[in-house]
């Protein structure tokens, strides 16, 4: 490696095969993890290969395709990064079982076997056995990938002059047929969510889905902010029923809606979270993993670990953010400083950084700019926005002169932090009435772990726009929205 020493952070576009011995106390070079799947590569591709000489072509191939799950697009279909952590096969023992499987074909098939019908019979019965062993390794791993990506917010006014706003919900779920199979006539619904939350309970119906394709579709929900409970962000499920086998995949997903209320009298940034209370917060728990490999495949939603409290309020200058994190490094730990924002494949990276992305959402339904202001345990802090992705490469754009204010106080692990954000540093350029409701998400990267946790997820990275929670902004003395006073 480029790096002299075992401490110092590493480049992951960095391709390293070994390690110096002396970092572990050997006089022998370290194999790395890199090499290690090089060689299983390598490996895996002799025994499909040497399957496939013994006559064993269509099952050596089918193994193959289902230990790497390709994903083909459609025409006109962009490619998305999230598309390579369908790919592949991340549980261990499907890989080692897989082997398994294909050493048994191939001694099976030995060149120079005898022409005796009871050799024969024996080794017809012994390849049966293992047909029906292969057919039971392969249907867990035909199961049907699926994430929702997409999370659209309406805003639904209120039905009488007095009466709470509302919204509605587009949710855009991708699901991706790991299957030879192209199963019709499938479901989707949605199973369990917060209280406050409403949906249709009858399946919506999916198409027929093509081989190793992903395909995006959409299913609703109405969540009244009336019933709601601020910190109650209980996952809700989606079923996908198969239409050919008629199982059922469950996919979990936290999407937070919560009120914010203004605040009266002043608030002093100084990073003690002495003027919140628990009336204030919106999180009071762990907060959601990122999306990975193994979690994906399995469907599973994991919690970060370690807790999280997140507060807001907002009076007529500015909407404010508090929070406390833990699991940062101690200052023994940390290297180096700076006061801009690593990205390695789209996350936050090299250092303990909080980010909060913001998009205000109006009372005659537009949305106004996405927002993204990252702050970190040494008082630096970071504001962008985001410019039309059609036009631009990159862009999130440096905003100078947003005048965010932000303050943090660390002690050991735990990091408090404060942030008022100016309403014009949120609001559509020139636009004088506040919004109504705010697209809204959290997220936390811990260097010392690597960990990327967020409030509504799982997602990919911080600035992921697609899919956030909702804040309702309320007035204290009125049950309605911000908006319209």
């Amino acid at each position: 490696p480029q790096t002299s020493t075992p401490i110092e952070s590493a480049d992951p576009n960095e391709l390293v095969w070994f390690y110096p011995g002396s970092w572990f106390g050997l006089d022998k070079p370290v194999p790395t993890v890199q090499l290690k799947w090089l060689r299983r590569a390598q490996q895996d591709f002799e025994y499909l290969y040497l399957a496939r000489q013994r006559g064993d072509s269509i099952n050596s191939l089918l193994m193959a395709r289902l230990m790497s799950k390709p994903v083909e697009l459609a025409p006109n279909q962009l490619p998305d990064p999230c598309y390579g952590l369908m790919c592949g096969t991340a549980n261990p023992s499907a890989w080692t079982e897989a082997t398994d499987l294909l050493a048994e074909r191939i001694l099976i098939r030995e060149p120079a076997q005898s022409a005796d019908p009871m050799s024969i019979s024996a080794r017809q019965q012994r390849e049966n056995e293992l047909n029906l062993r292969t057919l039971r390794w392969i249907e867990p791993q035909e199961h049907p990938v699926i994430m929702a990506r997409q999370a659209e917010w309406l805003y639904v006014a209120p039905s009488g002059d007095t009466g709470p706003a509302s919204a509605d919900l587009r949710v855009g779920v991708d699901i991706y047929n790991a299957s030879d199979r192209t199963p019709d006539e499938n479901g989707l619904q949605w199973a369990d969510g917060p209280v406050g939350w409403h949906w249709r309970p009858q399946p919506i119906p999916i198409p027929q889905l093509a081989t190793y394709h992903v395909r995006q579709f959409e299913i609703t929900a109405h969540v009244e902010p009336s019933e709601i409970n601020n910190i109650d962000h209980r996952p809700q499920k989606l079923i996908f029923t198969d239409g050919f086998t008629h199982n059922h995949t469950t996919v979990q997903m936290v999407l937070p809606v919560s009120i914010s209320e203004r605040r009266e009298g002043h608030l002093h940034i100084d990073g003690s979270l002495e003027d919140w209370s628990a009336d204030d917060a919106i999180q009071s728990g762990p907060l959601v993993r990122m999306f990975n490999r193994p979690a994906l495949q399995t469907q599973s939603l994991q919690g970060a670990t370690t807790p999280s409290s997140i507060f807001t309020g907002w009076p007529d200058e500015n909407f404010y953010i508090a929070f406390k994190v833990s699991g940062i490094s101690t200052p023994g730990e940390v290297h180096a400083a700076q006061n801009w924002v690593d990205y390695e494949f789209r996350r936050a990276w090299g250092e303990d950084v909080c980010q909060v992305v913001i998009q205000p959402v109006y009372a005659d339904g537009s949305a106004g700019p996405v927002t993204n202001v990252a702050v970190k345990p040494n008082g630096s802090s970071w504001v962008e926005r985001e410019l039309d992705k059609h036009l631009f490469a990159d862009p999130w754009q440096s905003v100078e002169g947003a005048h965010v204010r932000y303050k943090g106080t660390t002690d050991g692990g735990d990091w408090r932090g404060e942030i008022a954000v100016p309403w014009k540093a949120i609001n559509t350029e020139n636009r004088k009435d506040r919004p109504v409701m705010l697209r809204f998400n959290f997220t936390q990267h811990k260097t010392a772990t690597g960990e990327s946790a967020s409030w509504a997820g799982p997602i990919d990275f911080g600035r992921d726009d697609a899919f956030m929670g909702l804040l309702f902004l309320r007035e204290a003395n009125n049950p309605g929205m911000a908006g319209g006073n």
